[in-house]
């Protein structure tokens, strides 16, 4: 009767253990080939662009991933990408220990909105750098739209909504609602447009037609982080070439930004 009750906890240790135990990449990622793994392993990246109809299907298995699905059900999307990028400057170990602790910094990094003013990224035409927002700051609603200073949250305790005024290099001014999703493995970011956004005097993009999608997950080959930027966009192809790198590079500068803030809290 010992041995089997001795038995019995050294097997509820062990699947402590291993409940604790960060996902692979393969684990996360089981639409992927594992050539593509290796690529994203090797070079820190993996993109996938659509055009003319988007459907998602690079979102990682986690527990925000019907969240994001949901937001595509029954919309026309007609131009995006999605990006994966691997942070692997923080080992699985420490991942592991401080799980919930990096949830929460991850969750604080996605509100703090103001640090996205002045984050630069390539422009095709220019072939430069450039800022992509001249302008980012929180408001407190869309019809007051009073600045706010960003929230830092102490603790993980559902989603949060925020809007947000931005002066896009590339479309002007405009506010979007932001919302901030957590669960027990991911956190996530969802942006959408409140306002029309013009590229110089033409309607490019509809109030509500343009959605930004991050999710980050520790893994045990480092912090995978995701990112969505597709739109319903104007049927004119000079203008449909452009959003095609400039949605890569958003998802590039969002990624950057991401990081930029993470290396201060590693």
């Amino acid at each position: 009767m010992k041995i089997r009750l001795y038995i019995l906890l050294i097997m509820l240790s062990v699947g402590r253990l291993w409940g604790n135990m960060l996902p692979t990449l393969e684990e996360t990622l089981p639409f992927m080939d594992q050539s593509q793994i290796d690529i994203l392993r090797s070079k820190g990246e993996f993109t996938k662009f659509h055009g003319n109809e988007f459907k998602p299907s690079l979102i990682p298995n986690c527990e925000l991933k019907d969240r994001v699905l949901k937001d595509y059900d029954n919309k026309i999307v007609n131009l995006g990408i999605e990006g994966l990028f691997l942070y692997k400057d923080i080992s699985s170990e420490k991942l592991t220990n401080n799980i919930d602790s990096y949830l929460l910094d991850f969750f604080n990094i996605f509100s703090s909105v103001s640090t996205l003013q002045g984050i630069e990224y390539y422009s095709e035409s220019r072939k430069k750098m450039r800022t992509l927002f001249k302008e980012s700051w929180l408001i407190d609603g869309l019809d007051t739209k009073k600045k706010i200073t960003d929230p830092q949250f102490s603790k993980l305790d559902g989603d949060k909504t925020l809007f947000t005024h931005q002066k896009d290099s590339t479309f002007g001014h405009s506010l979007s609602e932001i919302k901030l999703t957590e669960s027990s493995d991911s956190v996530g970011m969802t942006i959408k447009n409140r306002t029309d956004l013009w590229y110089l005097i033409i309607k490019a993009i509809k109030k509500d037609n343009m959605i930004i999608n991050l999710i980050v997950i520790p893994t045990s080959d480092g912090i995978l982080y995701y990112g969505i930027t597709a739109a319903d966009t104007i049927k004119v192809k000079a203008f449909q070439d452009h959003a095609s790198k400039s949605f890569y590079n958003r998802v590039v500068a969002f990624n950057q930004w991401f990081t930029n803030n993470l290396i201060v809290l590693k």
